[in-house]
């Protein structure tokens, strides 16, 4: 039986209605999705199926998923749950949820007043109970494991460079240079103790609905759960998803009012935040060399990689001066400073 035909007996289970032909599709993945999507139509309903496809994922990421759906309920800012089918042998964990109905953001520049949307949309989800939840993705993680790992990430770069990209020696040696001047930061985090809150993670742009009651919404809950929402604030400013896209001026329509509300229960919360800014640009730094090395052994061509639709030596630029620069925002002469690094060849 096909992943096609699973589902439909699934929904026609759920339903107790009967589907034809061509009311189960593929959804077009977009970049960096992780799982198969389904769009299922019928009778004027429209459900989303996703299939988790990495086994690290089958045991906790779709019951975190469905749990926090059913949590956010009396919220309405997520879908509302439909079903949760568990891996089953060869069969991949699926998570059934309603559509979700409206634009996503993506690669849109939000107006001042979504901002502030967002940052009312932010201290909704932190003010949720924090009873009987369970740790968001990667908050297990202590911040020598993290720090070491941009350092072992940074060392696999400069090997790489130094066998099958001469061009991309100097750029190792930025990254070695500025990893000993930030992880000193770590030093700082992770001497506090914040007080969890529940939280989202990955708080990229393709993930918030503008529905079409103008209210804003949220797909895609996989890893959340109880964080330190610091992260989550300074990663949203820094994600590759939309940092190039709202300058440090417009971004306090959503710090402003979220710190105003926060401080009232998490005095360290800007510190934290202002922290974070420093480790999140490495953080992106590590991945992308790491994603662009292993893109370039599968086949040494990187011609079609594109960094949400930017040129990756480009947002690699823009990661390396956002980290030269802190703790200062604006890191404008510290791009100029490193145009024309290459960290890859991509022709």
């Amino acid at each position: 039986m096909n992943e096609i035909e699973i589902l439909q007996n699934l929904v026609e289970e759920l339903s107790n209605t009967r589907l034809t032909e061509g009311q189960i599709s593929l959804w077009q993945p977009i970049q960096q999705q992780s799982n198969r999507i389904y769009r299922i139509q019928f009778n004027d309903v429209q459900w989303i199926a996703k299939v988790f496809l990495k086994p690290a994922e089958f045991d906790d990421a779709p019951r975190r998923e469905y749990d926090t759906m059913q949590l956010l309920l009396p919220l309405d800012i997520a879908p509302r749950p439909i079903h949760y089918e568990e891996h089953n042998g060869n069969q991949h964990p699926i998570v059934i949820y309603e559509f979700m109905q409206g634009d996503m953001w993506n690669r849109t520049t939000p107006t001042r007043a979504n901002l502030q949307q967002l940052a009312d949309l932010w201290i909704q989800m932190n003010h949720v109970s924090v009873e009987n939840l369970w740790l968001s993705r990667g908050m297990e993680r202590t911040g020598e494991q993290i720090a070491e790992e941009f350092v072992a990430r940074f060392q696999n770069y400069a090997d790489w460079t130094e066998i099958h990209f001469p061009e991309g020696r100097r750029a190792a040696m930025y990254l070695q240079d500025i990893a000993k001047k930030r992880l000193i930061l770590f030093n700082d985090l992770f001497a506090l103790e914040p007080p969890l809150c529940f939280s989202r993670a990955d708080p990229r742009f393709a993930n918030i609905i503008q529905r079409p009651n103008n209210c804003l919404g949220m797909i895609d809950w996989v890893d959340s759960g109880l964080r330190d929402v610091a992260r989550d604030i300074a990663d949203i400013i820094v994600h590759p998803n939309q940092e190039d896209l709202v300058s440090w001026e417009d971004w306090q329509a959503f710090l402003q009012p979220y710190f105003a509300e926060r401080r009232k229960v998490d005095v360290d919360i800007e510190r934290r935040v202002h922290l974070y800014q420093g480790v999140f640009p490495l953080f992106w730094l590590s991945g992308l060399v790491t994603y662009g090395i292993r893109q370039w052994k599968s086949n040494h061509d990187l011609s079609r990689w594109n960094v949400n639709t930017m040129n990756p030596n480009h947002r690699l630029r823009r990661y390396l001066a956002r980290a030269m620069a802190y703790p200062k925002m604006d890191f404008e002469d510290e791009l100029k400073e490193i145009e024309g690094l290459q960290f890859f060849e991509l022709r």
